[in-house]
C-alpha cells in the first residue's frame, strides 16, 4: 500500500512541474523508468521509514504522552527527510542519463574520424564542455585543438605588424569567439541549437536534482501516512487516534515545505559552481583555452611563414652583380618584439560575474522557479538554524541585506563600481558566502534581462523566429546571443532592484536611497540604529525586543578594549 501511494504521489509532484513531459519527450521514459534510473529503492515491509515511530504511535501512546509522541515522531521524520536528500549523491543518476544527452557515442566517433563541417565540429567541441561542466570529463582527444584552429581562422591579420597590431588582431579574434561561440552555446537560442545545446543539459541536471528531491519525499509522505493510519487503526483512544492524524498531516507540510527548499538549494549549487567551473575547471574551460590560443596565435605569428609574407625588397643592384637587399633583418627584430609582447600581454578573461550573467540568461533557464534565485532565500538558508526561531523576526534586515547586495552588484553591470568595492555583509561573516550571494544575484539580473528581451523581441518581431526573416545579422546577433558586460541596461533602476529583491518598488527606492547616502557618510544617530539592527540581527529580534541596557554594556566593553590594544 505505501509503495502504490508513494509511485502516486510521485507521479502526481513531477506531473504538477512538467517533469513528466520532459522525461517522455526527451529522455523517452515513463515517471516510473526515470524514479527507478536515479537510483530509487522500493519500500519493503521492513524499511526503516516504516518504522519511524509509526509502529509504536498505536501501542505506547496513551493519553496526555499522545501529543508529545507524535510530536516526537513528526520531528524525526522531517528531519530524517532533510538529512537524506541533503547527503545525496546524484553520480550514478546522470551516468544512467549520458546516452540521453551526452555528445560521447555517434558525435565523438565523428570528431575524431573529421567526419563533419568545421561549424558542427566547434558545436560539438563545445557539447563536450557541456558534459564536462554539468554530467562527465570526458571527450575524444584533440578538441582542443579544434577551438584552436577556430579562434585562429578568426583573426584579421595586420599589414606589416607592430606588436600592437598583433595583439589587436589577437585580441579581436578572441572576443569574437568568446562572444559568438563560447557564450552563445551556453544561451543556446533555439535558432542556432536546434538540437538543445547547453540548453538541454542545463535543464537535464536540474531535472535530476528535482526528481531525486520528489522521489525522496513521496517516498516519505507514503511511508509515513501508511504507518500512522496503521498505528491509528491499532489505538484505542480517540484522542489518540486524532493526535496522530495531526501528525500525519503535519508531516506533509513539514516534508512539502523541506521539499521545496532543498529543491531550490540544490539547484541554486548547480548554478553557482558553474561560472568558475567555466572560467578554468576543465581543459576545455576559458583560461587554458585562452593559454593555449595566445601560444599557438604567438607561434603562428611570428613563424617565417608568417614572416615571409612581409618580406620586401629595399633594394636590387641594377646590374644584378650583387644580392638584393631586403627588410629581412627588420622581420626578424620585429617578431622577437611581437612575441616577447605577446606573451607579456595574456588574453583578457572574463571575471565570474560576466560568466554569472551571462548562465543567467541560457534559455535553459527560462523556466526556472523563482525561488531557486531568491537572495532573501539564499540568505535564510546560509543561517544557522536553532531549535524554534522564527527567521521571519528578522525579516526586514534580510530585505535590506539583500537589496545592499543588489544595488551593488547592479551598479557592477553598469560598470559604476568595481569588484573590490562591492558590500561584504553576511550574517555568517563568511566572505566566500557574500560572494556567493552577489553571483546569485548576477544570475538573477541575467535571468531577468533575457525575459525582458525575449518579450521585446517576440512583440517587436511578431514571434519567436519574426526576427529571423529580416536576414540582418545585426537583429540576429542581438536576439540569438547573450548580453555582455559592462551591461546598458538600468539594473540600477528601482523598478529592475525590485523584481530581484521581489519587494514593492517604494520600498526599494527608499532603502536604495538610504543605502546610498549611508556609503557617503552616516550620521552617528543612524551609525548606533545600524548597529541596533546587525545586533537584532545576530539574535533574531527585532530592534524593539533588544535589552538596550545590555547592548550599551557591550558596546561599551568593545570600546575600551579597542582603547586599551590602541595604546599597547
Amino acid at each position: 500500500m505505501a509503495e502504490r501511494l508513494s509511485e502516486e504521489q510521485f507521479n502526481k509532484l513531477a506531473s504538477e512541474r512538467g517533469l513528466d513531459t520532459l522525461a517522455k519527450d526527451k529522455w523517452k521514459k515513463s515517471l516510473s523508468e526515470v524514479r527507478e534510473t536515479i537510483g530509487y529503492k522500493r519500500l519493503e515491509p521492513a524499511s526503516p521509514k516504516l518504522r519511524l515511530g509509526g509502529a509504536k504511535l498505536g501501542s505506547s501512546l496513551k493519553g496526555a504522552a499522545a501529543v508529545a509522541g507524535v510530536g516526537l515522531w513528526v520531528s524525526d521524520v522531517v528531519h530524517a527527510f532533510t538529512h537524506d536528500t541533503s547527503t545525496w549523491d546524484k553520480v550514478e543518476a546522470v551516468t544512467a542519463f549520458l546516452p540521453f544527452v551526452s555528445c560521447l557515442g555517434q558525435a565523438g566517433k565523428a570528431v575524431s574520424k573529421g567526419e563533419i563541417s568545421p561549424d558542427e565540429t566547434v558545436d560539438t567541441v563545445l557539447c563536450f564542455l557541456g558534459d564536462a561542466l554539468l554530467l562527465t570529463p570526458a571527450w575524444p582527444l584533440g578538441v582542443v585543438v579544434i577551438l584552436i584552429r577556430t579562434i585562429l581562422g578568426l583573426v584579421q591579420p595586420p599589414e606589416l605588424p607592430t606588436k600592437e597590431d598583433m595583439q589587436l588582431a589577437r585580441d579581436n579574434g578572441w572576443r569574437q569567439f568568446l562572444h559568438e561561440k563560447y557564450y552563445g552555446f551556453f544561451y543556446s537560442h533555439p535558432h542556432l541549437y536546434k538540437g538543445g545545446g547547453f540548453r538541454d543539459k542545463i535543464e537535464t541536471a536540474l531535472a535530476i536534482e528535482e526528481l531525486a528531491i520528489l522521489s525522496e519525499s513521496a517516498q516519505t509522505t507514503a511511508a509515513a501516512s501508511v504507518a500512522g493510519e496503521l498505528a491509528a487503526e491499532e489505538s484505542t483512544s480517540e484522542e489518540n487516534k486524532t493526535e496522530i492524524m495531526n501528525g500525519i498531516a503535519s508531516i506533509l507540510k513539514g516534508v512539502d515545505e523541506a521539499t521545496r527548499r532543498e529543491i531550490a538549494r540544490r539547484k541554486r549549487h548547480v548554478l553557482l559552481k558553474l561560472p568558475q567551473k567555466i572560467l578554468s575547471e576543465t581543459e576545455l574551460s576559458i583560461k587554458p583555452v585562452a593559454e593555449e590560443y595566445n601560444k599557438n596565435f604567438t607561434d603562428d605569428a611570428t613563424s617565417d611563414k608568417t614572416m615571409n609574407k612581409y618580406l620586401r625588397l629595399i633594394y636590387a643592384d641594377p646590374l644584378g652583380a650583387a644580392p638584393g637587399i631586403t627588410n629581412e633583418d627588420e622581420l626578424r627584430q620585429r617578431s622577437q618584439e611581437i612575441a616577447q609582447h605577446l606573451k607579456q600581454t595574456p588574453l583578457s578573461l572574463p571575471g565570474l560575474f560576466e560568466l554569472a550573467f551571462v548562465i543567467g540568461q541560457s534559455r535553459g533557464l527560462a523556466t526556472l522557479d523563482n525561488s531557486t534565485l531568491s537572495p532573501q532565500d539564499f540568505i535564510m538558508d546560509s543561517m544557522p538554524k536553532t531549535e524554534g526561531s522564527d527567521l521571519s523576526k528578522v525579516r526586514d534586515s534580510i530585505d535590506t541585506l539583500a537589496l545592499r547586495h543588489t544595488l551593488g552588484v547592479a551598479q557592477l553591470l553598469r560598470g559604476k563600481r568595481s569588484e573590490a568595492d562591492l558590500p561584504t555583509q553576511f550574517p555568517t561573516n563568511e566572505p566566500d558566502k557574500a560572494k556567493e550571494l552577489q553571483l546569485l544575484i548576477c544570475l538573477k539580473f541575467g535571468r531577468l534581462y533575457d525575459d525582458r528581451k525575449i518579450e521585446w523581441a517576440n512583440e517587436l518581431y511578431g514571434g519567436p523566429d519574426g526576427f529571423a526573416k529580416y536576414k540582418d545579422a545585426r537583429i540576429i546577433k542581438a536576439v540569438t546571443l547573450p548580453d555582455i558586460l559592462p551591461t546598458s541596461s538600468n539594473q540600477d533602476d528601482a523598478s529592475y532592484m525590485a523584481l530581484i529583491v521581489g519587494l514593492s518598488q517604494a520600498f526599494v527606492h527608499c532603502v536604495t536611497a538610504e543605502l546610498e547616502r549611508d556609503e557617503q557618510g552616516a550620521s552617528p544617530s543612524k551609525v548606533i540604529f545600524d548597529a541596533l539592527k546587525r545586533k537584532a540581527f545576530e539574535l533574531q529580534k527585532t530592534v524593539e525586543e533588544l535589552d538596550l541596557k545590555q547592548f550599551v554594556r557591550e558596546a561599551q566593553e568593545s570600546g575600551q578594549k579597542g582603547l586599551k590594544k590602541a595604546d599597547g
